[in-house]
């Protein structure tokens, strides 16, 4: 079991974001499934891609996708920790970690969840989460292979950003089966595979065809979301 980082500071959290395994990062978002809702299915989804493609690796893969998912995972954890009555008060809680426990308190204190609401509620905790963790492991980003750098600048967080602000559902498996189809299947991204998911994405052609300014702002910089 992880253990909570409510009382850790930024650069403890972020120590521990990069030494969460494999193992700990499946099952607490499996965890989190189970106990608030099918919506995180993602992210149980995207890390299996990510293990699958080499980028979590307990042997090598990126740091980059290790931090930044870590932090999502040490969110989700700190969230579920808050939530129980026997925990103590904490009198800051980071935005994100604020965010999933939204969501999750909407999830299980209203018996029959508008859907589109709880949708809405998971993607800000998530986006808020991913954010945080692509500000605070930039200079990770600057280390990653150039074709991995360019693949997470401009093809994976600009995908992310516009799925969340659609609402797009989580749970239907149609992230799982586009990211299947579309994203690299090794680690770091190659050339060819680079451009095929660049022309199967969807924030590529909205950009493309001059999408209003509110989808515009999408992507590493975005100033959307709360970091």
């Amino acid at each position: 079991m992880i253990p909570s980082t409510h009382f850790l500071d930024a650069n403890a959290r972020k120590e521990a974001a990069l030494r969460i395994t494999i193992d700990e990062r499946l099952t607490e978002s499996r965890s989190f499934t189970k106990n608030h809702g099918f919506l995180t299915s993602g992210i149980v989804e995207f890390i299996e891609y990510l293990v699958c493609s080499g980028r979590l690796d307990e042997q090598g893969g990126s740091q980059w996708w290790r931090g930044v998912n870590g932090l999502l995972i040490l969110d989700l954890m700190d969230a579920e920790e808050a939530l129980r009555p026997s925990t103590q008060t904490v009198a800051c809680i980071p935005p994100a970690v604020q965010h999933w426990m939204n969501y999750a308190l909407y999830w299980q204190q209203t018996s029959f969840p508008n859907l589109f609401k709880a949708q809405r509620l998971w993607w800000k905790a998530h986006q808020t989460s991913l954010h945080h963790g692509i500000h605070t492991f930039r200079e990770l980003l600057l280390i990653e292979p150039r074709m991995e750098i360019n693949f997470i600048t401009y093809i994976c967080v600009p995908n992310v950003d516009l799925t969340a602000i659609l609402t797009i559902p989580t749970n239907l498996k149609l992230i799982k089966l586009y990211t299947i189809i579309a994203y690299p299947h090794h680690y770091p991204s190659k050339v060819l595979s680079t451009l095929k998911a660049l022309l199967l994405a969807p924030s590529f052609y909205a950009r493309l065809v001059g999408a209003t300014s509110d989808v515009a702002n999408i992507g590493l910089d975005s100033s959307r979301w709360e970091t």
